[in-house]
């Protein structure tokens, strides 16, 4: 957008007063008019070239130039009214309510759809109560691969320690050396 925008002492609108191919008052007011008359999914690239602007300079309008943005809302508002009018008519009949719905959901979300223009700031909310809970459940699970880590550790000692031990040292008791007849006995060395 070349130029310092001034506003139009008529219109309000901010124009570029060096550039007469520039986004003008003329020219909003006809876009706005062309777009009111033909609300139509590509009713703004129609208008944009009827009146030899790109849709980037309307965006550009848009953010930059508060009256042309007011107009445009009302022009959207407006419109939604005209759909809702509609809707009120054919609301009887449901093959014909869906489009309007999501019209009206997207341009009068206050009424249609409560909640979408709850402010999103980036974070995401966690709950505390489920992450204090994991992390108990993980240094739960984390104890008992330690205990029987240290089980483990504990019992191959012992093994060792057994297995370390001199044979000839171990004297068999009288129960032992009666076990081991019995068993010999039944076959089973």
């Amino acid at each position: 957008m070349p130029g310092v925008l001034k506003p139009n002492p008529v219109t309000g609108f901010l124009e570029s007063p060096n550039f007469l191919e520039s986004f003008n008052s003329d020219k909003k007011i006809k876009f706005l008019e062309l777009i009111e008359n033909n609300p139509h999914y590509n009713g703004i690239v129609q208008a944009c070239e009827l009146i030899g602007i790109t849709p980037t300079a309307v965006f550009q309008h848009l953010k930059r130039d508060p009256v042309f943005y007011e107009k445009w809302e009302n022009l959207k508002r407006n419109f939604a009214y005209r759909v809702e009018g509609v809707l009120s008519s054919c609301a009887l009949d449901p093959k014909k309510t869906i489009d309007r719905l999501a019209y009206l959901r997207a341009y009068m979300s206050e009424k249609y759809n409560p909640g979408a223009n709850t402010p999103q700031n980036g974070t995401v909310t966690i709950n505390i109560e489920i992450l204090d809970s994991a992390r108990d459940h993980q240094r739960i699970v984390a104890d008992a691969v330690t205990r029987i880590d240290e089980s483990e550790v504990v019992e191959a000692q012992q093994v060792a320690s057994h297995e370390s031990l001199p044979s000839q040292n171990i004297v068999p008791t009288v129960d032992d050396a009666e076990h081991n007849d019995n068993y010999r006995k039944l076959g089973k060395t």
